[in-house]
């Protein structure tokens, strides 16, 4: 069950579809690529991805993600590096993009490089409720509240998963099954 959001948890917003069912799956995408470096504090165990408004239309849940790293891989300055790291022995992960797409993101960026944070053990959840305006829509890191105005961008839904405990509580209890020796012994009859 997830906890406390406002510690252990920071989300970010992905602006294609693909990249939230890859996550998804597990292991197509087990990398979020930032072009900006952000120094993630030990508290922090998992990412929340969410789509923007064009990608929500189609993909409605949240994808939820343990950190593997909170030191990111890079800086990568071409797609080639950031293909050859995924490779590396004792870093392997998949940033789901071809060369050619990660030139063009490293490209599209006023940094000009990229910077790599490993997750692992992604699932869909709607237990995180994501609050969407236009003033929280900044595609970084974020943590669940604003620095300035306190404001929420999102949040655990407590209904959500507090009705899911409950209902794994009520379950039956199946009792042990009785321990059987089977003798094998062969005699001579």
């Amino acid at each position: 069950m997830l906890t406390d959001v406002n510690s252990t948890y920071w989300g970010t917003i992905l602006k294609e579809e693909r990249y939230m069912q890859m996550l998804a799956s597990g292991w197509m995408k087990t990398a979020e690529l930032k072009p900006e470096w952000t120094a993630i504090p030990e508290e922090v165990t998992e990412l929340a991805f969410v789509g923007n408004s064009a990608v929500r239309k189609k993909f409605k849940q949240v994808v939820v993600s343990k950190l593997m790293d909170r030191e990111a891989l890079g800086p990568f300055r071409s797609g080639r590096e950031v293909l050859e790291a995924e490779t590396a022995v004792g870093l392997e992960f998949r940033s789901g993009l071809s060369e050619a797409e990660l030139d063009a993101f490293i490209a599209g960026n006023r940094s000009g490089k990229v910077y790599v944070y490993r997750v692992c053990d992604a699932r869909t959840t709607d237990e995180i409720v994501w609050h969407h305006s236009k003033e929280n829509n900044v595609p970084g890191f974020l943590r669940s509240t604003r620095k300035t105005d306190g404001g929420v961008r999102f949040e655990v839904s407590l209904s959500n998963a507090q009705a899911r405990e409950k209902k794994r509580r009520e379950l039956p209890k199946v009792p042990k099954r009785a321990r059987v020796v089977i003798d094998l012994t062969l005699t001579d009859d």
